[in-house]
């Protein structure tokens, strides 16, 4: 079973807009309402379960795909938010 290494950059609670199931939590500029200015979770303890990388999966997707399965998308997703956001970066 490989782990889900998360590094805490906030980008993919900054990219939550027009995601289905994170509706109540866009700002209204596609960020998470919990996301702080330190690029954290304010209400990490008790995140919404589609948060929850673990409880998450359990929740949605065992039925459809291998825990790896499931690992390598979320860490696909992860790479690309990394590369747009540096892409950004550069053009600014």
């Amino acid at each position: 079973m490989i782990p889900f290494y998360c590094n805490s950059c906030g980008l993919c609670c900054k990219k939550i807009g027009g995601i289905p199931g994170f509706e109540e939590m866009d700002n209204g500029k596609g960020t998470c309402i919990y996301l702080n200015e330190n690029h954290q979770c304010s209400i990490y303890e008790t995140r919404p379960l589609q948060c929850r990388i673990t409880e998450g999966f359990k929740a949605y997707f065992a039925e459809s795909m291998t825990w790896d399965e499931y690992i390598t998308a979320n860490s696909e997703v992860c790479r690309v938010l990394k590369e747009e956001d540096q892409n950004e970066r550069k053009r600014k």
